[in-house]
């Protein structure tokens, strides 16, 4: 009988009841979700604690050719494909540009540098290959839905224009009004502001 885990109080419970028999916890889709992620992480996290250099070894060589096959894989499909793929370096470049920003924010900085510092170099291998596999993807995206695609990136170089002009011009220029318009004169000096010498001039 399939049974599926508890989130609550870990009790395996028939996939056929609507609650846990132990603490009554209803038992929705989205709480046997849960658990079936909950339990499959923490098989991954019991293997790498439990591992052997051996046995970390032959996984991280089989997770680089697996990486390895897909990249080979989407390759074949584009190469397969009377596409103009160069016409769609700009447009990819947007998308990188928007993707890198959103991992900068959402993915934690100490996976980052555990990510850098602590896994091997056939691990980084395969995360390169898992990058360019990623790249592929997106000009196969820009390629099958093309006008999608272009309204997608407008809107992230909309979005990146209206951004530097904020930063560049409009913030700065209303900071400026500011100073004039609302501040009043005070004899504390400002180092970031201009004291009335210039030295290449003095």
């Amino acid at each position: 009988m399939f049974r599926i885990q508890c989130p609550k109080c870990e009790h395996p419970v028939p996939k056929e009841y609507a609650d846990c028999p132990r603490c009554k916890k209803i038992l929705d889709l989205e709480s046997a979700s849960d658990a079936a992620t909950k339990s499959l992480t923490w098989h991954f996290q019991e293997f790498i604690n439990n591992a052997t250099p051996r046995q970390l070894r032959r996984f991280q060589r089989v997770f680089l050719l697996i990486s390895l096959a897909i990249m080979w894989s989407i390759t074949g499909y584009v190469a397969s494909h009377e596409e103009s793929w160069g016409d769609f370096i700009l447009m990819s470049a947007v998308y990188l540009i928007a993707l890198g920003l959103l991992a900068k924010w959402l993915v934690p900085r100490r996976l980052w540098v555990a990510v850098a510092s602590k896994t091997s170099r056939i691990v980084k291998l395969a995360l390169v290959v898992n990058y360019l596999s990623a790249l592929l993807l997106i000009q196969v995206f820009i390629g099958t839905w093309q006008k999608q695609a272009l309204i997608l990136g407008g809107l992230f170089g909309a979005s990146f224009l209206a951004a530097y002009l904020l930063c560049v011009i409009a913030w700065p220029l209303s900071m400026n009004l500011y100073h004039i318009f609302f501040e009043t004169e005070s004899n504390e000096v400002d180092p970031t502001r201009p004291q009335g010498r210039r030295g290449i001039n003095d």
